[in-house]
């Protein structure tokens, strides 16, 4: 029997070789660790408090015109202190509101600091 490790459900090619090289700066790890950031509540995790994002919350809240600038700060806080491979772009973060289809969008793009590429984060959430 043959365990292959290559898998698309794998945000990271386990055949690479993270252990001499140490960190990961992979596209795909950097946005599922975004990813995951913004869809834990703040609290949640029990070993480590602080980390998290009000993402959450606020969805069930309510978002609005006036909270919404307020959320997209929020947000970009807690990736900046929770991801430190990479710069947001904080110039061109778009938080689109469409209630007509009850959705929101964020779009966030950032620099991967130790290779230089360009690359954004993108999400559409139903509220």
């Amino acid at each position: 029997m043959s365990l292959d490790l290559k898998s698309d459900h794998w945000a990271y090619d386990l055949s690479k070789d993270i252990i001499n090289k140490g960190e990961i700066f992979d596209e795909d790890v950097i946005k599922q660790s975004i990813s995951g950031i913004l869809s834990t509540y703040s609290g949640e995790r029990v070993m480590n408090p602080l980390f998290g994002s009000r993402l959450p919350e606020v969805i069930f809240e309510g978002i609005n015109t006036s909270n919404a600038e307020e959320l997209i700060d929020d947000v970009l806080n807690d990736i900046e202190t929770f991801e430190n491979r990479i710069i947001v772009d904080r110039k061109n973060v778009k938080l689109i509101l469409d209630t007509s289809k009850n959705i929101l969008e964020i779009f966030i793009p950032y620099v991967i600091v130790k290779q230089k590429i360009v690359s954004f984060f993108n999400k559409k959430i139903a509220i």
